[in-house]
C-alpha cells in the first residue's frame, strides 16, 4: 500500500491517502505550496510591491518619503519662481515721483517686504534647484533598491525649510506685498481706493491664516494618529510575540465557544475571506514536500518557465455559499482593498440572505492591506464589532492557515482543478477559475466551513493551541 507525507503537516479533508494521484493528493500539494508562500514566508502578493519589496520594509518607507520630498521640491520651485518674479517686476515697474504724498513709513515697508519676499523665495528656489536633480535622478530609475542613493533623508530639514518658506512664509509676505503695493500705487490718486484694497485683503488674509493653521494642525494630527497607531500595532505585536501563537489561538477558540453557546448558528454567519495568486505554470515547490511510494512514479509535467503570468483572486465562504471569485491586478494595498470593500463586496453579497448579511462576522488574515488604518475604520462602520482580523475588534491568531477554510480547503481545491490543464492565456485562466468555483457544491463548502472547521478547533484545543494537523489524519 502506498503512503505519503507532506512536511508542512497538512492533512486531507476528502478522499483516501492510498492514492498518490487522486484529487485529494494534488489538492494538498498545491495547498501546502500556497500556504508556504503566503503564510510561512510572509511574502504574499498582498504584502509586497510589484517589484517584490515588502510594503512595510524600511526601503519602501524611505521610497515613499523620497516621492513626497520630490513633490514638495517641485511645488516649492514653481511657487517661488512665480512669486519672486512678480515681486521683482512690481518693484521695477513701480514709479514714484518726488512729489508723491505716500508716507515714508509705507515706502520703507514696501522696500522691506519686497526684499524679504524675493529673498525668502530665492532661498526656497535655490534649495529646490540644488536638491531636486539628485532626487529626480533616483526617482526616474523606478527602483526601490536604489533609494539609499537619494539625499532626501540627510537633507530632510532643507527640504522642509524650502517647503515652509515657499508655502507659508512666502505666501504671507506675498499678501502683505499686495496690500502695500495697492496703498503705494493708489495713495496719490485716491486714498479711498488704497483703503478699499486694504479692506478687501483683510478677509483674504484671515482665510489664508485660518486655512494654514487648520492644514498644519490636520497634518500634525494625522501624523500623530499614524504614529500612535504604529505604536499600538507594535505593542500588540510585542504582546503576541510574548504570548506565543498558541495563546492567541486558544483565546480565539475561547471567544468562538462562547459565541457558539449563545448562537449555535454562528458558524454559518462567518464570512471567511482571503486572496491568492494563480499563475500559468502552477508549479509545486518540491523543496517543501516529500513523497513516498512503493514504486518510482517518474511523474513529470511540461511547463514554460520563460513567461510567467497570473491573476490575483479574492474569494469568500459564508453559509454554504462561495462569494466571488473577484479578480484584481497589481499589488493589493490599503486603498485598493478599501475600494473593494466599498464598491465590490456589497455587490458580491447580493445573493446572500438579508438575515445572514445582518449577522455576518467578516474574517480576514493579517496581510498588510487588511491592517491599513483606512480599512480598519471602514470595517468598524460596516461590520461594527463583527470583524475578525489581526488588529480587529476580534483578534485573529497569526500563522493560522490550518483554521481558515480557504487555506485548508478552497485554494487547494481550486488550484487542483485549474492546474489540471495548462492555461493558454490570462482569460483562459480566469475562465477556469470561474468554472472551478461554479462546480463547487454547497455540501462541500458546508463540510469545510462547519464540520471540518469545528473538528480542527477541537483538535487545536486538545493540543493547547499548537500545530495539530499531523494528528487529524
Amino acid at each position: 500500500m502506498s503512503s505519503f507525507s507532506i512536511s508542512s503537516g497538512h492533512h486531507t479533508l476528502y478522499g483516501t491517502k492510498d492514492n498518490l494521484v487522486d484529487q485529494d493528493f494534488n489538492w494538498h500539494c498545491y495547498n501546502n505550496f500556497n500556504n508556504h508562500q503566503k503564510k510561512g514566508n510572509n511574502m504574499s502578493q498582498c504584502d509586497v510591491t510589484e517589484a517584490g519589496v515588502p510594503l512595510n520594509s524600511p526601503a519602501f518607507l524611505s521610497w515613499r518619503k523620497l516621492q513626497l520630498s520630490r513633490a514638495k521640491l517641485k511645488a516649492s520651485s514653481k511657487t517661488s519662481a512665480l512669486l519672486s518674479g512678480f515681486a521683482m517686476v512690481a518693484m521695477v515697474e513701480m514709479q514714484i515721483s518726488k512729489e508723491s504724498k505716500v508716507p515714508e513709513g509705507m515706502l520703507i515697508a514696501f522696500a522691506v517686504c519686497t526684499t524679504l519676499l524675493v529673498a525668502v523665495h530665492m532661498l526656497a528656489l535655490m534649495i529646490s534647484t540644488c536638491i531636486l536633480p539628485n532626487i529626480d535622478a533616483v526617482c526616474n530609475l523606478h527602483s526601490v533598491s536604489l533609494v539609499h542613493e537619494a539625499p532626501h533623508e540627510r537633507l530632510h530639514w532643507y527640504i522642509e525649510t524650502a517647503w515652509a518658506f515657499s508655502t507659508l512664509l512666502g505666501l504671507l509676505l506675498f499678501l502683505a506685498e499686495i496690500a502695500i503695493l495697492c496703498w503705494v500705487k493708489f495713495y496719490d490718486v485716491s486714498t479711498y481706493a488704497a483703503w478699499s484694497a486694504i479692506i478687501m485683503l483683510i478677509p483674504v488674509l484671515v482665510i489664508f491664516l485660518a486655512f494654514a493653521i487648520h492644514f498644519y494642525q490636520s497634518m500634525v494630527a494625522h501624523k500623530y494618529e499614524v504614529t500612535v497607531s504604529g505604536i499600538r500595532q507594535l505593542e500588540l505585536l510585542k504582546e503576541q510575540i510574548e504570548a506565543g501563537d498558541s495563546i492567541r489561538r486558544l483565546e480565539f477558540i475561547a471567544w468562538f465557544n462562547i459565541k457558539l453557546y449563545d448562537n449555535p448558528m454562528i458558524v454559518n454567519h462567518i464570512l471567511w475571506s482571503d486572496e491568492s495568486k494563480f499563475t500559468n505554470n502552477g508549479i509545486m515547490n518540491k523543496q517543501i514536500h516529500r513523497y513516498w511510494d512503493d514504486t518510482h512514479p517518474h511523474w513529470s509535467r511540461e511547463t514554460n518557465f520563460q513567461t510567467v503570468w497570473g491573476v490575483n483572486v479574492w474569494c469568500g465562504l459564508v453559509g454554504g455559499k462561495l462569494i466571488g471569485p473577484f479578480f484584481y491586478d497589481g499589488t493589493l494595498n490599503g486603498r485598493r482593498y478599501l475600494n473593494f470593500l466599498t464598491n465590490e463586496l456589497p455587490r458580491l453579497l447580493d445573493d446572500v440572505s438579508l438575515d445572514t448579511r445582518e449577522r455576518i462576522f467578516f474574517q480576514q488574515d493579517g496581510a498588510t492591506a487588511h491592517n491599513a488604518i483606512i480599512v480598519r475604520r471602514h470595517l468598524d462602520q460596516i461590520f461594527p464589532n463583527h470583524w475578525i482580523s489581526t488588529f480587529g475588534v476580534i483578534p485573529w491568531p497569526v500563522q493560522s492557515p490550518d483554521l481558515t477554510p480557504l487555506d485548508f480547503f478552497l485554494w487547494g481545491y481550486l488550484k487542483t482543478v485549474v492546474y489540471a490543464d495548462p492555461s493558454v492565456n490570462l482569460q483562459d485562466l480566469k475562465n477556469k477559475i470561474q468554472a472551478a468555483c461554479d462546480i463547487l457544491s454547497e455540501e462541500q463548502i458546508k463540510v469545510a466551513t462547519l464540520t471540518e472547521f469545528l473538528r480542527r478547533l477541537e483538535s487545536c484545543l486538545e493540543h493547547n493551541g499548537e500545530n495539530f494537523e499531523q494528528f487529524i489524519r
